[in-house]
Order: structure tokens, then sequence, then C-alpha cells
């Protein structure tokens, strides 16, 4: 067995990515009996990180180019916007009177906006989400194949889910851990100036 196939049947880090196809067939998060687990595929769609943007990655790009770039992004209908909590657990960049977001709250840290793969049925602003117990399944996310993106195209947070084979009662299954998650709202954090104009660009256009 070479490194990369230790890598693959361990579900190592691999090429930006964790990557093991072999282990990712025993998935009970993403197909078992066409429902997903709780942190995974039909609850809700991935982390994108900043750093899955060339237009953030690179400095030659105006603040006007990226508010562009991620409006019209946006419009494509399948990423959306979230939300994040950090030094306020309760309403974390939201206003408490208007639950929209509030860029001095922002500033501050109480939480952050995000881009997440978008969720069937969900609108692209989407920073109610955390209000309903109905799970939304990622709109790139077939119960059948599981990931329609391939691996280089899937935000971070999916790239980032470290698969590993477990065994239980003589049935094998595959049992994902997030990694990266902190790292991944972290990068966010430096970003909120133009998360708040690209939310204030979308926010009553109708997308669907």
């Amino acid at each position: 067995m070479n490194e990369r196939e230790k890598v693959v049947a361990e579900g190592r880090y691999i090429d930006n990515g964790y990557y093991a196809p072999e282990i990712c067939q025993y998935c009970h998060q993403c197909k078992a009996e066409g429902k997903g687990g709780p942190k995974c595929c039909e609850h809700m769609g991935c982390l994108y990180s900043p750093l899955d943007f060339e237009v953030l990655r690179s400095d030659i790009f105006t603040h006007e180019q990226r508010v562009l770039f991620f409006t019209e992004m946006l419009k494509l209908g399948k990423i959306s916007i979230d939300m994040c909590w950090f030094k306020d657990q309760r309403f974390g960049p939201l206003n408490c009177m208007t639950l929209r977001p509030d860029i001095d709250k922002m500033s501050n840290g109480d939480g952050y906006l995000v881009l997440r793969a978008r969720c069937a049925g969900r609108s692209v602003v989407d920073l109610q989400y955390f209000m309903e117990e109905v799970d939304y399944p990622c709109i790139n996310w077939n119960p059948e194949k599981g990931c329609m993106l391939s691996q280089t195209e899937r935000p971070a947070g999916g790239r980032l889910l470290k698969p590993r084979l477990m065994e239980q009662n003589d049935t094998r299954y595959c049992s994902c851990e997030q990694m990266g998650e902190a790292d991944i709202l972290e990068h966010w954090a430096k970003h909120q100036f133009l998360m708040y104009d690209v939310y204030i660009a979308v926010r009553d256009l109708d997308i669907k």
C-alpha cells in the first residue's frame, strides 16, 4: 500500500481536503434510510471559507468589486448568507429588536455573517435557519449519490469533513468529524464590512 492509498484508507487530509470514498460508501449520515444525520448534508449546507474565493484571497480587488462579485454569485441561487454566534450566544450579529444584521454587533464580535451552500427550500438570505426545527437538505445533495459537487468544488466545510469508519453490531458505517470550523469562522471575522454590504445588496431580491 503506497502513501496515497494509506491516506485514502484512513480518511486523512489530502489535496486540500479529506478524501476517503471507500469509507464514505458506508455513510449513515448522508444516506441511511434516505435520512441525513444531525450534522450532515440533509440537515444543512456546508460552510464556505473566504479562502474558497480568489476574490478574497487576492489583494487586487476593491471592496466594491468584491461586493459586486458576491451579489452576482448569490443571484445564482446556490449559496446563501447565514450567521454564527460568538459573544452574543442568543442573537449573534442580529439586532435583538429587528432580527436583522447590525454592523455594530458584527464589529463587536457578537456574531458574524458567513456564506454556506444553500439549503433547498430556503431563501438566499437565511439568517433565521437556527429558529427552525425542520431539516432542509443542501441544494447540492442527492439522497442516492450524496454530494453532487466534486472534491475540489465543495465548500471548505465539506472538504474538512473527516470520514471515520465505524462498526456496530456487525454493521459498518461512516461517522464524519467536522474539522477546522473554528478556523473558517475566524477567517470570516475579517470580512464583516464586506458581508454586511453584500447582505444589503441582496436582502430584498427575490432569488429562486
